[in-house]
């Protein structure tokens, strides 16, 4: 099946992707990511401005200039026209939240204690080896696609920032580029490219299903699936960012509001690609999502989105399944189907989906996503990566508690 969720369950069955939702264990009807962070909306209201006198350094002073939308719909324009200002998060969401990110550090740090495996080795080396990857093929943009890019007061609506945002440029890493149409680059890449240790959650953004799937693409497709998402933009200081079959015109900056500011703590390209996402969204959002759009909670909000959405926004293909097994067991059957899918270079992450209890004892926080970067050597693990920034070993027996998310190549290119 082209584009749509094959999700297996651990007794062999087949459900349509219609059908993925309601098989949350949570019983209800939304999207459920997998973060530590609860259910509350999550949002900024912004108490003052920052002062106008407010100065940047100089390297960073470069002026981005903003335009109004285009490429969109104006079913869309209307449904971000009648959005309304976000909501703040609670004291004590944010309290419970930090509480229990502490205890899951507190507990893989006794877990490391007793592993012989070294686990830090594994970014040093998949560093060397996923510069020499092949990625999936992109699929063709069609012919009267266009950039897509959205005005102030629109992504301050989505990203929760409310009125009051701006950009802060990003600062250059490097003075130097390789050619005049890729300086983008040295406002991207802090190595001069992409790589997997440049990604680190926001703890306040429950973007870990984005952020597991941008390392499980660059993990399996290499740095060439992620660098060739970007090219040069018309628009001054601003990069085009391909997320499935649009072309997003994206500053090269991080929105903010004064206090707090939108994406994650990870390199500019994570944040570009975050920004992206966010337009994603609502670019790719369906007549009945739209209706339904009045606020910036689900259904267009990067919060709390699925595994599935970011492998294909990632892979830019449209012909590329995403296969979801729901609590795979310990059996051989189901170990040998991930394995092979690691082996085979396809991206795979998890999304844990247990409760509280079994998630902190599996080295995970509850609701999380991670992606998987590879076997222990005697394969008898996982080597995981967290989104906050952790490797860690992941034993086959605590699958039972994840979604496991492998993304399928797409059929290849003939020549007629």
């Amino acid at each position: 099946m082209t584009g749509i969720n094959n999700i297996h369950t651990a007794a062999g069955n087949t459900v349509a992707d219609e059908s993925f939702e309601d098989l949350s264990p949570t019983g209800n009807n939304q999207n459920s990511d997998f973060d530590i962070i609860d259910n509350e909306e999550y949002s900024n209201l912004i108490k003052e401005t920052p002062p106008k006198d407010t100065k940047l350094p100089d390297d960073m002073l470069r002026n981005v200039k903003f335009h109004k939308c285009s490429g969109l719909s104006e079913a869309q324009i209307a449904a971000i026209d009648n959005m309304r200002a976000p909501k703040t998060r609670g004291f004590f969401s944010n309290l419970f939240s930090a509480i229990g990110r502490s205890f899951v550090k507190g507990i893989n740090a006794v877990k490391s204690l007793f592993s012989s495996t070294k686990l830090n080795d594994t970014i040093r080396n998949r560093t060397a080896e996923i510069r020499n990857m092949t990625p999936f093929d992109m699929s063709e943009l069609p012919d009267d696609s266009k950039k897509i890019s959205f005005d102030m007061d629109q992504m301050g609506k989505l990203t929760g920032l409310g009125s009051k945002i701006e950009v802060i440029p990003f600062k250059a890493y490097s003075n130097e580029s390789s050619t005049p149409d890729q300086s983008y680059r040295q406002y991207l890449f802090p190595h001069g490219e992409p790589r997997l240790d440049d990604i680190k959650q926001n703890p306040s953004l429950q973007d870990c299903w984005f952020l597991a799937s941008i390392s499980s693409i660059l993990n399996s497709q290499g740095t060439t699936g992620i660098e060739r998402l970007f090219s040069p933009s018309t628009t001054k200081d601003h990069v085009l960012v391909r997320l499935g079959e649009n072309l997003y015109d994206v500053p090269l900056g991080r929105y903010s509001n004064g206090s707090e500011k939108f994406g994650s703590n990870s390199a500019n390209w994570v944040v570009a690609l975050e920004n992206a996402m966010q337009m994603h969204l609502l670019a790719t959002a369906n007549s009945d999502k739209l209706s339904n759009l009045t606020n910036n909670s689900d259904p267009v909000n990067i919060r709390m989105k699925t595994i599935s959405e970011g492998f294909r926004a990632l892979a830019a293909n449209k012909n590329v399944d995403v296969n979801v097994m729901l609590h795979p067991t310990n059996s051989k059957t189901d170990i040998d189907q991930i394995k092979t899918a690691i082996k085979n270079k396809r991206p795979v992450a998890l999304g844990h989906i247990g409760n509280a209890f079994k998630a902190l004892a599996n080295g995970v926080s509850p609701h999380h996503a991670i992606s998987v970067l590879g076997l222990t050597p005697k394969e008898d693990a996982l080597i995981v990566l967290d989104p906050y920034g952790e490797i860690k070993k992941f034993d086959f027996s605590s699958l039972k508690d994840c979604r496991v998310f492998i993304a399928e190549e797409p059929p290849q290119k003939t020549n007629n």
